[in-house]
């Protein structure tokens, strides 16, 4: 299930959504913030935002052990 889910969004499908979250993240925080993703999966959208935000760390939880 992880690797599809990679494989899909490695198709660019959702850079555009993933894109608009970094930017309005990266807006409302400062560069040194600690920034909490709470379903992350395997880290898609966070690792974006933290690629906007090099100063700053990344929390990601998840209940899918696998996908963490």
């Amino acid at each position: 299930m992880v690797q599809a889910r990679d494989r899909f969004l490695s198709t660019g499908t959702y850079a555009p959504i993933r894109e608009v979250a970094a930017r309005l993240a990266a807006c409302a925080v400062s560069e040194q913030a600690t920034v909490l993703d709470v379903g992350c999966g395997t880290g898609y959208y966070l690792a974006r935002v933290l690629d906007r935000l090099p100063g700053a760390r990344g929390l990601g939880l998840d209940t899918s052990v696998r996908a963490l």
